[in-house]
């Protein structure tokens, strides 16, 4: 397995394609491999280098028991370090849900090493506005009930084990001290494009924090769920690639 070592955490990785660098980032309870069951990798990957990776508490990387570890400001920066091992300047970057915010806070602190971002499934706002939600989340991941809250999501894979309840209690009870990217992307000059499906709960937080970002484009998706969107909806993959080509 490809892992890198970097700092105390280890992390799991793969990069298919050739051409100009895309890093993908997963949602809430996901792995790496669903940018390829989902067929994302398929389309990007014959115009760009894809880096995915699993993130800090999922998957096959490392589940540390600090919740500081879980921050946006954190994965956000395991980005960082992940395009520096492999010396890439700048790069593109796409995210799902949970992997909304690191590109909001891409966007707001790091955008000289940025090319262009889609951002799909998730606002900016701060976390703290669905505080309730969320620790309703945190109850259920206490009580072992991953796949329930999984098939709510609408990211249930069952082809691949369960993620650690634990870490993705801890993933959550950390977006809670995110101040969100509300008052940092009025002047935004990196071309963003974020998209969501109509019938998505996120869908209207998403749209209107489209309007707060300068230089970003949003896309509505007909009919279409949070995790629909993702998995099944091929129509919104090659949005994507010709936005980002």
């Amino acid at each position: 397995m490809p892992i890198l070592e970097l700092g105390n955490k280890k992390i799991y990785y793969e990069i298919f394609g050739e051409g100009p660098i895309v890093i993908l980032h997963h949602g809430f309870s996901m792995w790496a491999d669903d940018w390829i069951e989902s067929g994302w990798v398929d389309v990007l990957s014959k115009s760009f280098k894809c880096l995915l990776f699993d993130a800090t508490g999922h998957g096959r990387s490392s589940k540390p028991r600090d919740i500081k570890q879980y921050t946006v400001e954190e994965r956000t920066g395991l980005v960082l370090d992940l395009a520096n091992n492999f010396g890439w300047t700048k790069f593109s970057f796409v995210g799902f849900s949970m992997g909304g915010r690191p590109a909001y806070e891409l966007l707001s602190s790091h955008s000289e090493r940025l090319h262009k971002v889609v951002i799909l499934a998730m606002h900016g706002y701060s976390p703290a506005r669905d505080s309730d939600q969320l620790n309703r989340r945190i109850q259920i991941l206490r009580s072992n009930k991953v796949d329930v809250l999984e098939r709510a999501l609408g990211v249930a894979n069952y082809k691949r084990p369960a993620n650690n309840p634990y870490a993705l209690s801890l993933s959550t009870e950390a977006l809670l001290n995110w101040k969100g990217a509300e008052k940092t992307l009025e002047h935004n000059k990196i071309p963003t494009q974020i998209v969501c499906g109509e019938k998505d709960p996120l869908y209207s937080l998403t749209r209107d924090f489209s309007r707060v970002v300068a230089s970003s484009k949003f896309l509505s998706i007909p009919e279409e769920t949070h995790g629909g969107m993702f998995y099944r909806n091929q129509q919104t993959k090659k949005v994507v690639l010709g936005f980002l080509k």
